[in-house]
């Protein structure tokens, strides 16, 4: 043996070595899923924040439509059928399968007719979103807005209000 030599230090830094190399699988292993987690959320986050402006926007369409009449000299107004499909021709987020609207008021002059829109749509975080779109309905404040969650649906509704011509 040798007096006064410096021991190897070759075992103990191949040892750290190996376990830094651990170390940062596992790392990787306990970051990616929380990654993706928020790309997907905000994905469908955004997926929702676009479906909730489309279905503003055909109800906005719709109570315009609904608030003009079709023959003003014998005051005859669309019917709830004519303001469903200017609703769903506006708002090409949605299918028809997935939409109810309902009419109401209206069919004379001067008085305020309301167009109340609701739509689902499959939404696998339907959950997480249903915050932001009541967030949303507080924000635009839109009278009765708001937002669902049905399984792994959102369902979407809108109303929205104006005085027929």
């Amino acid at each position: 043996e040798c007096v006064g030599c410096v021991p190897s230090l070759a075992g103990p830094v191949r040892h750290l070595r190996r376990d830094e190399r651990r170390s940062q699988t596992l790392e990787f292993a306990l970051v990616i899923p929380i990654f993706a987690f928020l790309v997907f959320g905000l994905i469908f986050t955004l997926l929702a924040a676009g479906a909730y402006v489309s279905l503003t926007h055909g109800a906005l369409e719709g109570v315009r439509f609904a608030s003009i009449p079709t023959d003003p000299i014998a005051g005859t107004y669309p019917t709830n059928a004519d303001i469903a499909t200017k609703v769903l021709s506006s708002s090409s987020f949605f299918s028809s399968d997935g939409c109810t609207t309902t009419t109401t008021g209206g069919a004379a002059e001067n008085l305020p007719v309301s167009v109340s829109v609701s739509c689902t749509y499959f939404n696998p975080l339907g959950g997480v979103v249903n915050s932001l779109g009541s967030m949303l309905a507080k924000m635009a404040g839109a009278s009765n807005s708001g937002s669902v969650v049905s399984g792994s649906n959102l369902t979407v509704s809108v109303t929205a209000t104006a005085r027929s011509e």
